[in-house]
């Protein structure tokens, strides 16, 4: 039986009073988030939310967040989160596609929430954390009135779905990912074999969105461990410098990697005991020497734990890194981790045939983990353009197995790849070279159309304060590390690099806007 709510309930009975979720707000110990999910869980079914029935979440990381995820998983309600940054419009889509029929939200987004009320039939149910100026909302207090904390865990299979996640939109609007209680479990256990802790029990301090595939299964992690999570929604230095020295952190996830950079800044002109820390978890992507140098210095007895997966396949690989295994094998900045239990992973070529073990192309994920199709009006579709014939997920990624060793490394996005004077150039390998440069705080490299190459290489770059840097001078420093067909033609100084939904830099913005942000070197 694989049911997340029943995870609560065994912490619950072994041991009660350990905490279980920090936040800003409050602190609960596990049986104070029981009984309190187990209120709000009653209180949902006495307004008519049922099995299946689709609840959306437009809230901040929070306890009110964490309380009613459980509450739903008690009930099997199927949790929608969405991202507070997107647009009313935005919203509405999400909640069309996903055919949900109540919402819960922070008061501060109550305009989006009327504008949802107004063009969206299917809602039945609105819950404000806080005050609420619509007529008919619930407050999320009056759950509490006459609280009826009985257990209300229901009897629930384990295909029974939990979630609809959407996709970070990098390639498009986003999409719904249907996982079920089954999947939400097995990537929780994945994740919690290669934990490896030196500590009876961790304490994990995560900045990253609840409804983001990463933050949420950090939250489910712990619980399995029966450890603590932090859950925070600042990510300003000194907070969480503060919170690591007090909570005394085991284990912290902060997305993306240069989150880690803004940290370093701040911790060098404070005094705090970071020695608790034992692992520090790094995504694949942009994480420089350089940032794990910093990360070493502000934690000295941690490691780094870098990985790979998306929404769609949960995580795929992980590894743990020392700082002395990083400093004899450079190349270990690119790896991302072996492959994890429950995982097949195959690497192929543009015309899907198997490579030589050792070189790079396309990763195929199949794994119980992986999702079946997108949803849209509550339903899963069906996606044979994601899918291969014998039902391996198709990731985009370019990932190269080490044979010797099994250890995966991330080259690139294939639609990231520029195609310039008839050479393929990978952007993330500009990148890293780009961000070896003093004067340079981030990059990001995107092909523009050229007349003479076809594609011209761009880079979109924001600098450090109180720097210049001419273009010239960046070609200059690129062709002293790379082949010169690699070198930038283009560049923007910008003083900050769109993202989307999930902090990844949005290149797409780039290029729809590259005739006026880009020059000529």
């Amino acid at each position: 039986m694989l049911q997340i709510g029943q995870l609560l309930l065994n912490n619950e009975r072994n041991h009660a009073e350990r905490i279980a979720i920090v936040t800003h707000e409050r602190t609960l110990s596990y049986g104070e988030l029981n009984k309190e999910s187990n209120c709000v869980a009653n209180a949902l079914k006495r307004l008519g939310i049922r099995k299946e029935d689709r609840v959306a979440f437009l809230m901040k990381n929070s306890t009110e967040w964490i309380v009613a995820w459980f509450a739903c998983q008690k009930i099997g309600a199927v949790c929608v989160p969405l991202h507070v940054r997107l647009r009313s419009e935005e919203l509405l889509k999400c909640m069309d596609s996903a055919d949900c029929i109540a919402i819960i939200y922070h008061e501060q987004y109550e305009d989006n929430v009327l504008n949802i009320v107004m063009n969206y039939q299917r809602l039945k149910t609105r819950i404000c954390v806080g005050t609420s100026d619509m007529e008919d909302s619930v407050t999320w207090e009056s759950l509490y009135l006459d609280a009826d904390d009985t257990e209300a865990q229901e009897k629930l299979s384990d295909d029974a779905p939990s979630v609809l996640l959407f996709t970070s939109g990098t390639t498009g609007e986003p999409k719904g990912v249907l996982r079920t209680q089954k999947m939400v479990m097995l990537h929780a256990i994945t994740l919690a074999i290669r934990n490896k802790s030196p500590h009876r029990t961790d304490v994990m301090l995560s900045t990253a969105p609840l409804f983001h595939i990463g933050g949420l299964q950090a939250m489910i992690k712990m619980l399995l461990l029966g450890g603590t999570f932090i859950s925070l929604n600042s990510i300003e230095p000194s907070e969480i410098l503060r919170v690591i020295e007090t909570q005394r952190v085991t284990q912290l996830q902060m997305l993306p990697p240069i989150t880690y950079e803004r940290l370093y800044s701040r911790y060098k002109s404070e005094n705090r005991d970071l020695s608790s820390v034992w692992e520090v978890c790094i995504s694949a992507g942009k994480c420089t020497l350089e940032y794990t140098n910093h990360i070493f210095e502000m934690f000295p007895n941690c490691h780094l734990r870098p990985s790979w997966g998306s929404t769609e396949t949960c995580s795929v690989t992980c590894m743990q890194i020392t700082k002395e295994e990083l400093q004899k094998d450079h190349g270990l900045i690119n790896a991302v981790g072996t492959i994890m239990p429950f995982n097949q992973v195959k690497i192929v070529d543009k015309r899907g045939q198997e490579v030589v073990p050792g070189e790079a192309g396309e990763a195929l994920v199949r794994s119980p983990m992986v999702f079946e199709g997108y949803v849209y009006r509550g339903k899963v579709s069906c996606c044979e353009d994601v899918f291969t014939e014998d039902g391996w997920y198709k990731t985009g990624d370019i990932i190269r197995i080490e044979p010797t060793t099994g250890i995966c490394y991330f080259l690139d996005r294939i639609k990231d790849v520029i195609k310039t004077g008839g050479e393929s150039v990978f952007a993330l390998e500009i990148e890293r070279v780009i961000e070896k440069h003093p004067a340079v705080f981030e990059c990001a490299a995107i092909g523009i159309d050229d007349e003479r190459f076809g594609e011209g290489i761009g880079v979109a770059i924001v600098l450090n304060q109180g720097w210049r840097l001419e273009g010239k001078a960046l070609v200059e420093f690129c062709m002293e590390h790379m082949a010169g067909y690699k070198k930038p033609r283009y560049i923007a100084v910008l003083d900050k690099l769109p993202i989307n939904t999930t902090g990844k830099i949005a290149k797409g913005e780039l290029k729809k806007k590259y005739k006026y942000l880009f020059q000529k070197i």
